[in-house]
């Protein structure tokens, strides 16, 4: 009798997303012009939600990018609200032509009704997608979330 638990064994999920930018060098300004991403569910128990999170991985992903900074001095959290800590909202958020994404159907015997881990990974290749597309554009490397204009004057600068 199938009871479609695991194994036991660890269920990772895989991503992998790429990134179109064009940095103004004078400004330091990232725009984000494409941003694909491929995820692996295993067999998808809902795929429809899978398709969902995956779409909302990328705006988790694009505000960790070029938002979300939690700021800390003298050891206290000088962002402790949402007035100060900045997310992106529908303007900051791609427009569905500029969007791509594929879910990879590969069944895992091991999970549970073959399924693997999946939601918030959906979000972490997409900074260093970005982080890379912004490298091959300016051979500049920016290792510290969020990638901010200052950041980027200051590295393209130097």
């Amino acid at each position: 009798m199938q009871t479609g638990q695991s194994s036991g064994a660890a269920l990772y999920g895989y991503y992998a997303a790429a990134a179109e930018v064009a940095v103004h060098e004078e400004t330091g300004e990232v725009k984000l012009l494409r941003l694909a991403i491929c995820a692996d569910p295993g067999e998808p128990i809902n795929p429809k939600l899978c398709e969902v999170q995956v779409d909302r991985g990328l705006s988790w992903g694009i505000g960790t990018t070029f938002f979300e900074e939690m700021v800390l001095g003298d050891g206290r959290l000088l962002t402790p609200n949402f007035m100060d800590y900045k997310m992106p909202t529908a303007m900051e958020c791609m427009a569905n032509q500029d969007v791509g994404s594929l879910i990879a159907w590969a069944p895992l015997p091991e999970g549970p009704f073959k399924a693997k881990g999946f939601g918030e990974g959906t979000m972490v290749p997409v900074a260093p997608a970005i982080g890379n597309a912004i490298f091959n554009a300016t051979r500049v490397r920016i290792r510290d979330l969020p990638i901010t204009r200052e950041k980027m004057l200051a590295a393209l600068k130097r």
